[in-house]
Formats: C-alpha cells, sequence, structure tokens
C-alpha cells in the first residue's frame, strides 16, 4: 500500500462515522485468554515477546514523564486485575501499544470487523509464573479531520481513547481511558502516555 493511500482514509473535509455494534459478539470474558493475566477480551496468541523492541509488525511503546505512571496503569488494569497484584511498571518500555485500524482502500472508509487496539502491561510482577497483562478492545468510533484522528475502542469494561495525526509515514498520538468499573486509590480515568508507530503498521486496507 502506498502512503497516498492515507490521504483516502483522512480525507481534508471532515469524516465522521460510529461503527455498529450490532449483531457483534464481544468476549469480554477476563478468563477467555488463559495465556494472560487478567486478559480483557479476545484472542492473545501472536502476542508472545511483543514487548521486545519498539517497532514490529505494528507495535510501539506507549511513553509518559507522569512519576505516578505505575499507579496510572493501575486505575486501566483495575477493569479486570486486582491493583495490589499488580507491580511496578516502567514509564519507557512497560506498555506496547498494537493493533490494526482496517479500512477500504477503494473508498476511504472504515472496517469495523477485526479493528482493534491492544495493550501489554509488563510490570514488575511478571516472571516465568505471571504473564503480562493483556487488554484487547475492538474499535467503535472514527473521526478524522485532515491530518487529525480520533478513534475509541470500547467495551463492557470501559473505553480507550487515542487522539493522535499522521505525519508523513508516522502515526503520533496519545492515550487516555475511562474505565466503566473497578478502580483504583478512587480513580476510573486517565492519560496513560504517548506513541509514534508507523502508519502503514497500524491502519490497513481490508
Amino acid at each position: 500500500m502506498k502512503l497516498s493511500r492515507m490521504q483516502m482514509l483522512i480525507p481534508v473535509l471532515a469524516i465522521a462515522m460510529t461503527m455498529s455494534a450490532c449483531g457483534r459478539k464481544n468476549d469480554d470474558s477476563a478468563t477467555s485468554v488463559t495465556a494472560a493475566r487478567g486478559a480483557r477480551s479476545g484472542d492473545a496468541s501472536g502476542l508472545t515477546g511483543m514487548s521486545t523492541q519498539n517497532y514490529t509488525q505494528g507495535q510501539a511503546f506507549v511513553v509518559s514523564n507522569d512519576p505516578n505512571f505505575s499507579e496510572i496503569v493501575k486505575v486501566l488494569a483495575s477493569a479486570t486485575v486486582n491493583p495490589q497484584e499488580i507491580g511496578v511498571t516502567d514509564n519507557q518500555r512497560g506498555v506496547v501499544l498494537a493493533g490494526v485500524v482496517r479500512y477500504n482502500p477503494n473508498t476511504g472508509t472504515l472496517v469495523p470487523t477485526n479493528s482493534m487496539l491492544i495493550l501489554e502491561i509488563t510490570d514488575s510482577n511478571v516472571s516465568g509464573d505471571i504473564p503480562p497483562i493483556l487488554i484487547k478492545v475492538p474499535a467503535t468510533q472514527l473521526q478524522a479531520n485532515g491530518n487529525n484522528v480520533q478513534l475509541t475502542f470500547a467495551d463492557s469494561y470501559g473505553s480507550i481513547r487515542i487522539v493522535g495525526a499522521v505525519s508523513g509515514n508516522t502515526f503520533s498520538g496519545s492515550v487516555s481511558f475511562q474505565n466503566n468499573q473497578a478502580g483504583y486509590m478512587g480513580q476510573t480515568s486517565g492519560t496513560l502516555g504517548t506513541f509514534n508507530i508507523p502508519f502503514n503498521s497500524f491502519f490497513t486496507s481490508y
């Protein structure tokens, strides 16, 4: 796919569409993925070792300079994991973002089927017997205006929002979240951090 395809996905005129969840079955069971601790929604296959480098098959680190980063991670993960069981998370290499946003290259419209966000959290408690925490959430909404993009991923546990922009062949953005349940220290929302990922690794024609 040539980079010029990007213009079909993100035209100068504003595009706003909501991906219908009707007819889709979102697997929100925390026990559906036995390979990941407190796994949230979906199949964890193919994610082993995804934290080893910055970009591998559409993966990037979510980085933050917030001194309370570990606490923010606990808030996010508390939807399916007891916060007391989560250790310290490195603010530069502890959270990996992956996923895919599919679109029709002929029309520039989004394809909701299999469009999803994946976050893998590797905290200080991860060992041979304790796997990383996996969060896999389906896409529900896209808004784009010029090179600016807003994406929402949501399930019964809450929503994760990405606000970003495309520059050249790089998609850069920030990740925030709002939990529908659980929480940590009275908080259920927060800003996780920022990331940079190759455009063609996150957006793909379908």
